[in-house]
């Protein structure tokens, strides 16, 4: 989010993350890694020009305000899905995991203590 230049291994989803910022190399080769971090080095005036972009973007896409509201409205599409109005009880993937956990913990009068 500060804009530094970025050069990381294409793992995961980091190059979804990065949004064509920064620098992508393969995994598991570090002459690319290398010279990746050697074209930031020399050419860090280009990679200057996109920090403020780039920073922008970081803030649009994570920061905490962002990812409460993709979570609220995560939340309202389960709310309103169509396996809900099948049932007056919720029968979300939440719901189903819950059911199947009650069974694993142990009853409160077995002595035995569940971290949580």
């Amino acid at each position: 989010m500060c804009g530094t230049p970025i050069v990381a291994t294409d793992v995961g989803g980091i190059r979804e993350q990065l949004a064509g910022f920064g620098t992508i190399v393969p995994p598991n080769s570090p002459e690319e890694l290398a010279f990746a971090i050697g074209e930031v080095l020399t050419h860090y005036d280009r990679f200057e020009d996109q920090a403020g972009q780039m920073s922008d973007y970081a803030q649009r896409t994570f920061s905490v305000d962002a990812m409460v509201d993709r979570h609220i409205d995560l939340y309202r599409q389960l709310s309103e899905s169509s396996i809900r109005r099948r049932s007056r009880r919720l029968l979300g993937p939440a719901s189903t995991l819950a059911r199947l956990g009650l069974g694993m913990w142990p009853k409160a009068n077995s002595g035995s203590c569940a971290a949580v």
